[in-house]
């Protein structure tokens, strides 16, 4: 059964490769982590979650949140890559 779903993985993995989608489908993926883990609080104050190279961009409609998200970067961090089931994002940044 475990090589079945290993196999079935290998072959999305391809198809987004081909199709060349893999960026979007990642984009997504980080996007929906962001949810999870900022919660449905952070989420609706998130203008825009955008992910480049190895930097995921947020960009947060109050102050006051962004102010507290400065000091929470490393967990966040932890937990999207956590959640990715493989280190994505590196770095964040606040806008």
């Amino acid at each position: 059964m475990r090589n079945e779903a290993e196999d079935i993985g290998k072959v999305i993995k391809d198809v987004l490769k081909e199709l060349k989608l893999e960026d979007k489908y990642l984009e997504a993926r980080i996007h929906s982590a962001w949810r999870e883990v900022g919660g449905e609080y952070l989420f609706k104050h998130t203008s825009k979650v955008k992910f480049q190279g190895e930097c995921l961009y947020l960009y947060i409609s109050s102050a006051a949140v962004k102010n507290e998200l400065q000091y929470s970067k490393a967990i966040i961090i932890e937990r999207i890559n956590e959640l990715l089931g493989e280190v994505y994002v590196k770095s964040i940044k606040i806008y």
